[in-house]
């Protein structure tokens, strides 16, 4: 496995991430553990926020939008459980940032002081055609926004997850480390792994 890891930190070296040990077929942080040692013990690697100089979003839907065969041509994407990881280069512009800031905010319930009427109103039709090509909601950005804890991370080639990871209810809520999925359509299903791939 030592070998494999060194071909995946090789692969990855260009990109220049800050890196996250991830736990085994999770999306739950080990902090402390370092990342390159927790994926030679067959755990997942993530990369964390990094003030925007990546911004990696989920597309999850499977047939690639006319709009992004452009964008996927020229710019590294991995398949994920759902659809497409999309990683692309920092800074977001100003006024596209706060608009998506704006809307981010009022989907956590915050309003009043906190968003600016004019930053929500132009956030709107740009939700809308993010939607269109498959990127869902303000968690599909990716190292746009800081979290509370400072943990904001996209899971990284070759990280295995189950493939309904979040189909029903919190990603921390998948019983990834029992042998049945809480989150399959079915009760008492085994869980579907899935790893992450260029």
């Amino acid at each position: 496995m030592r070998s494999e890891v060194s071909q995946i930190r090789r692969n990855l070296a260009p990109f220049d991430f800050q890196y996250l040990a991830i736990e085994p077929h999770s999306k739950t942080f080990y902090p402390g553990v370092d990342p390159w040692e927790c994926l030679r013990l067959d755990g997942n690697i993530a990369a964390e926020y990094d003030g925007h100089r990546h911004i990696i979003l989920d597309d999850d839907a499977r047939e690639i939008p006319p709009i992004l065969k452009p964008v996927f041509a020229q710019t590294a994407v991995f398949n994920t459980p759902k659809a497409y990881g999309i990683i692309l280069k920092g800074p977001v512009p100003r006024e596209i940032y706060s608009a998506l800031r704006a809307f981010s905010l009022t989907q956590k319930g915050f309003m009043s002081r906190q968003v600016n009427d004019e930053d929500l109103e132009r956030a709107i039709p740009i939700i809308q055609l993010l939607k269109k090509i498959g990127i869902k909601d303000d968690t599909a950005f990716h190292g746009l926004f800081p979290s509370a804890d400072g943990r904001t991370y996209a899971l990284l080639p070759p990280s295995t997850t189950c493939k309904y990871h979040g189909r029903k209810g919190r990603v921390r809520n998948h019983s990834s480390q029992l042998p049945t999925c809480n989150h399959a359509p079915k009760k008492n299903s085994q869980h579907e792994w899935v790893a992450r791939t260029w």
